[in-house]
């Protein structure tokens, strides 16, 4: 909990730093037609207070509230008692994480605007520009096939590239990683081409076994190619795996 907490401090201070400096580049605009004024006023009631929140930002609107930005880093019950208030209250809501709203389905959002691009289109517009034609897909939750499916119609409304894919779903215990990988390699052993991976999973701690797994793996991949998405890929891990 420190730890994330401390990375949302971290969070938090670039996206003020950013706000800060666009606010003082456009001021700086000699053919601006007006001038922004800006305070900044954080938010520390926890988001499941709706109560608390609501009444939090009524008391900021009475200053001159215009905005809500807040970051819910996926969590659907800190982005329903944000996304609530902007609704109710009608004010802009800029998560500046990925909103928490399933991209399959049709729900119509007012007031939210999500300045971090969802992962398929992300790891869609990677596979184009390294033009891969085809890739593995290594994943352990429900929704992968929607996933999937998702970075498909996104790589094809940026490109007439045809892309093969195919779904592997990895071990549920760790301890099977290992065993896992050495079959996974074994399937196409004889062939000399690259190999494409996009790894999905669903929990910070299960991918960080997983990378160590890959790593601690004992057959030769020089011509494995991994793509990691919903979670950072720390500086360890880049430096560990230019060595392998």
């Amino acid at each position: 909990m420190v730890e994330e907490r401390r990375q949302h401090n971290i969070t938090e201070q670039g996206v003020i730093s950013a706000l800060n400096y666009t606010v003082n580049r456009y001021n700086h605009d000699l053919y601006a037609r007006f001038k922004l004024s800006h305070h900044n006023r954080a938010l520390r009631n926890a988001a499941f207070d709706t109560w608390g929140v609501m009444k939090k930002i009524c008391a900021e609107l009475q200053e001159g509230l215009m905005v809500m930005l807040a970051g819910v880093d996926g969590n659907q019950r800190t982005f329903e008692a944000y996304n609530s208030i902007a609704n109710t209250i009608e004010i802009p809501f800029v998560n500046w994480d990925l909103s928490a709203i399933n991209p399959n389905k049709n729900v119509p959002n007012n007031f939210e605007v999500s300045v971090r691009p969802p992962n398929h289109e992300l790891v869609a517009h990677v596979i184009v520009q390294k033009r891969w034609d085809n890739f593995i897909y290594l994943h352990d939750g429900k929704s992968a096939p929607q996933n999937l499916q998702l970075i498909h119609n996104a790589i094809q409304k940026v490109s007439n590239m045809s892309v093969k894919s195919e779904l592997i779903k990895i071990p549920t215990d760790k301890v099977d990683y290992g065993d896992f990988l050495r079959n996974f390699n074994l399937r196409d052993f004889l062939k000399d081409a690259p190999r494409r991976v996009v790894i999905d999973i669903t929990t910070s701690y299960k991918q960080q076994q997983f990378l160590v797994a890959i790593r601690g793996a004992q057959f030769n991949q020089q011509n494995y190619h991994y793509l990691v998405i919903n979670f950072d890929f720390l500086p360890y891990d880049v430096k560990m795996f230019q060595v392998l």
